[in-house]
């Protein structure tokens, strides 16, 4: 930890040698940075030079925005595809789905069973994945775009995670809605071949 120091409590004759660090524990804004050079300013004239600010300029914000939504959108893409090649899994799978019901088990039951198995398998390759791409494939981008690797905080991650989650929720809902609701027992009894 940094010594601190009361500068204005000491007297005009104090030097300081060469250099003040200042550290700051999240990014500032323009108008921060303005006001503590402008303070540094009154305080002690020309005797000291502020660096300028290296800020992203307004395109690569614009830039990142857009990689981050796009991001968003291939996860709800990616979970519309799973919940679609999942509904093929449940139509070969008549015949187990005819089994539960035949031994009582309801629809909603039934239904309850493959959204839970499908969110056993899809929550942890997201969470895997998304791991390896922050830690494998993000500092690799991040030498072609500089301030990519501070454009994906956790929030974004959190975010993301999110509306995968939710949107393969709501199209598992939909696709075994159709399958269970779709047809009846004698339907099912019939096509499983029992």
């Amino acid at each position: 930890m940094s010594p601190i120091i009361p500068f204005e409590s000491l007297d005009n004759n104090t030097e300081f040698q060469n250099e003040i660090w200042i550290g700051f524990d999240k990014s500032i804004k323009r108008t921060q940075y303005d006001d503590i050079k402008s303070t540094f300013d009154s305080y002690f004239g020309d005797a000291i030079t502020i660096p300028e600010l290296d800020i992203p300029e307004s395109e690569n914000i614009y830039l990142y925005n857009t990689i981050i939504i796009i991001s968003v959108l291939i996860a709800a893409l990616a979970a519309i595809n799973f919940a679609i090649l999942y509904k093929y899994i449940l139509e070969k799978r008549e015949k187990y789905i005819a089994v539960f019901r035949i031994c009582g088990c309801t629809k909603l039951n039934a239904a309850a069973i493959f959204l839970t198995e499908c969110m056993i398998i899809t929550i942890p390759v997201f969470i895997a994945s998304t791991i390896i791409y922050d830690r494998m494939l993000l500092p690799l981008l991040g030498h072609y775009f500089i301030y990519m690797e501070q454009a994906y905080s956790f929030a974004v991650y959190a975010v993301i995670c999110f509306i995968y989650i939710v949107t393969s929720i709501i199209v598992l809902i939909i696709m075994l809605a159709l399958t269970l609701w779709g047809k009846t027992l004698t339907e099912l009894k019939a096509g499983a071949d029992i």
